[in-house]
């Protein structure tokens, strides 16, 4: 079974995300201030999903829209098992 995880790097974030209604969610992202996001840089770090559970991540990234900027000290890292069995060419 494929599992991932993903971490949205945002800059210049216009809203503190704690007490951001649309940022503060139930499916466990954690939200971390990242000194390496210039300037005032966060990262959305997501739980452990299941493939079919993909859809929590553009939910996820919609929230995040318009409330902070992308520039070249942002990032989108995924992570993914090697539990699947089958090569990185199939998932994509």
């Amino acid at each position: 079974m494929l599992r991932f995880g993903v971490e949205i790097e945002v800059a210049d974030i216009s809203v503190d995300p704690n007490n951001d209604r649309t940022l503060r969610n139930t499916t466990r992202w954690e939200i971390k201030y990242d000194s390496s996001i210039q300037p005032s840089g966060l990262e959305f770090v997501s739980p452990i999903f299941e493939w079919e559970n993909r859809g929590q991540v553009f939910d996820m990234v919609d929230r995040i829209k318009g409330k902070g900027k992308c520039n070249q000290s942002c990032g989108l890292h995924i992570h993914m098992s090697g539990e699947f069995g089958s090569s990185f060419h199939s998932v994509r």
